[in-house]
């Protein structure tokens, strides 16, 4: 067997100081050469290494994205199903019967004063006419109270227009006027 120092280029002291001393230059640089060479192997082969382990750790995650779209794809399909099969039980609404009429409401604000009605002047003067016909005491004084039916006399209710185109008086009997 070789000693150590020999293989090494270097001697120990034993003094117990376990320093290494320089060896010679001639030796030196074929020391340096070959530890270089030992290193760039081993640099090499674990550069080897990692490169296999990468593509190890690339196959496999590919692997696995490959998947989990796999199976993303499989959950859409399944929801798109449950959605379609939830609105095929779906129906248009119908319109039903009507409710009963609710109870009237608060009254609104006032609003504002609107504009005066323009009426042509003949239906002017018809409507003052039958305003006046209406209110105004009877004209036909030959009507007495025992005329009229009922022992009271009575005004015209409301005003009508005849087949003619004229106004024409009528007396409701169930409103006597005292």
């Amino acid at each position: 067997m070789v000693p150590l120092e020999v293989l090494v280029g270097v001697t120990m002291s034993s003094n117990g100081s376990n320093l290494l001393e320089a060896p010679a230059a001639p030796r030196a640089d074929a020391l340096l050469e070959g530890w270089r060479d030992a290193l760039g192997h081993a640099l090499a082969q674990e550069r080897k290494q990692w490169q296999r382990e990468r593509m190890l750790i690339e196959a496999q995650a590919q692997a696995t994205v490959a998947e989990l779209r796999a199976g993303i794809a499989e959950l859409r399909a399944e929801a798109l199903r449950k959605v379609e099969d939830v609105l095929s039980g779906v129906r248009p609404p119908e319109r039903g019967e009507a409710g009963p009429v609710g109870p009237p409401g608060p009254a609104g604000a006032r609003g504002e004063p609107g504009e005066p009605a323009h009426l042509p002047p003949e239906l002017a003067e018809q409507v003052r006419d039958a305003i006046r016909l209406l209110y105004a005491p009877t004209p036909f004084p030959a009507l007495t109270a025992a005329q009229s039916g009922n022992g009271i006399m009575q005004r015209p209710s409301r005003i009508e227009r005849d087949d003619s185109g004229g106004y024409s008086l009528v007396y409701d009997d169930d409103e006597p006027q005292a």
